[in-house]
């Protein structure tokens, strides 16, 4: 588990009408991060969205969203 690759996962929202800040297409950068027993892991990760010139950063981080 040690070696667990980073990842880019791509999101494609298919209903109509459901966005995040306007989109419905985006990608969330996510890292692992492994238990020091080697036995669990879990990802951490993040997405960013530009909306009318706001930008807006959602991070996944140790169990806790941050906005």
């Amino acid at each position: 588990m040690s070696n667990a690759p980073s990842l880019r996962l791509h999101v494609t929202l298919n209903t109509k009408n459901v966005k995040i800040h306007g989109q419905s297409l985006f990608d969330v950068f996510a890292n692992p991060v492994v238990f020091s027993d080697n036995t669990s892991i879990h990802y951490d990760g993040c997405s960013t969205f530009n909306q009318s010139g706001t930008k807006f950063t959602y991070v996944f981080e140790n169990n806790i969203s941050y906005m």
